[in-house]
């Protein structure tokens, strides 16, 4: 038998060394050896992974006679999930979640089969646009107004690493002035961290990143921040709070210094909330900047947030209608 083509031979050995049986014996040991060998690691693994099968198809026998009965299913779920049937653990978790919603164990198992079956997912937005200014410099007269030309490149990505769910966000952007090169503005940013099962139906992502800028010919600021935005999406609810601290430096010709920036923003979108249709979008934010110096540029597609020392507070109210398919009008 081990006399047959390497690529089948290799393929055994490797099957068997997970009973710990040196490769070495298998090629010096005569064939009664090596048979024998494999008999007893047949008979190590065969009996635990039979007796799981076996007990799968007890539990499942039971579920079907009592569909309804969450410990059953509880049961069936975990040790599907134990065995690597995801789907059948995925469906008898979500059995158990409608018959018992209160039912954390389920809840959590639901929550966890579901980001173990998430697919990854890789979004590239590229965003193009122009506009008119007619003075830039916002010099008296006489004014030179020229058009403009805005670009951003937005990479949203999450996938999972070595069992864990990993998101990470991206942007590069610029505002390119025909006339006045020197008000050229871009930045450059990334954000990355994991996606953690905070309690059942939260998650909490957790992130560092950095950004850095470039404006009238020089370099402007850099930032550096870390943040945990947690996220629930239950009902068809999507509710969301971000905190966010981070230390901002700019570069020293201009009149801003440096200093450390807290944010509280949160984001509850409501679909249908005022009739068939019709979703609410809330955000509100609460902003506290402590950057020495003045706001000497506004910087129209980087950030909302501005230097000097300042408490800001408020909330964005987004009414949106389906008018189409594939076409939404907002408010």
């Amino acid at each position: 038998f081990f006399q047959a083509e390497d690529g089948i031979r290799d393929k055994l050995v490797t099957g068997v060394q997970t009973c710990a049986l040196p490769i070495w014996l298998i090629q010096q040991r005569s064939g009664l050896m090596v048979a024998a060998y494999l008999a007893a690691a047949v008979l190590v693994i065969a009996p635990g992974s039979q007796a799981s099968a076996n007990e799968l198809d007890a539990l499942y026998r039971q579920v079907i006679r009592h569909p309804g009965n969450p410990e059953l299913n509880l049961r069936f779920a975990q040790l599907a999930e134990s065995s690597g049937h995801l789907r059948w653990a995925l469906s008898a978790y979500e059995r158990v979640v409608i018959n018992d919603p209160n039912n954390a164990e389920g809840q959590r198992g639901l929550q966890r089969i579901r980001r173990k079956l998430q697919p990854n997912t890789t979004l590239v937005t590229v965003q193009l646009g122009t506009q008119f200014e007619s003075n830039p410099r916002n010099y008296l007269p006489p004014r030179r107004g020229e058009m403009q030309g805005l670009a951003s490149v937005g990479l949203y990505d999450e996938r999972g690493v070595n069992g864990i769910r990993w998101r990470t966000n991206a942007i590069a952007a610029g505002l390119f002035h025909q006339r006045e090169s020197q008000l050229n503005y871009g930045v450059a940013g990334i954000e990355t961290g994991p996606v953690l099962d905070f309690f059942p139906g939260w998650s909490d992502h957790p992130a560092i990143g950095g950004n850095a800028t470039y404006y009238n010919n020089r370099f402007y600021y850099a930032e550096g921040s870390a943040s945990a935005t947690f996220e629930s999406g239950q009902d068809g609810i999507y509710r969301a709070i971000q905190v966010r601290g981070a230390y901002r430096s700019f570069d020293d010709f201009f009149p801003s210094s440096e200093g450390f920036i807290v944010e509280v923003r949160g984001r509850l979108a409501v679909p249908n909330a005022l009739s068939s249709g019709v979703g609410v979008i809330v955000s509100p934010w609460v902003i506290r900047s402590d950057i020495g110096g003045s706001a000497a540029v506004v910087n129209p597609i980087s950030t909302e947030l501005q230097p000097g020392a300042y408490l800001e507070w408020g909330s964005r109210f987004d009414f949106v209608r389906s008018i189409a398919e594939g076409a939404v009008a907002g408010l």
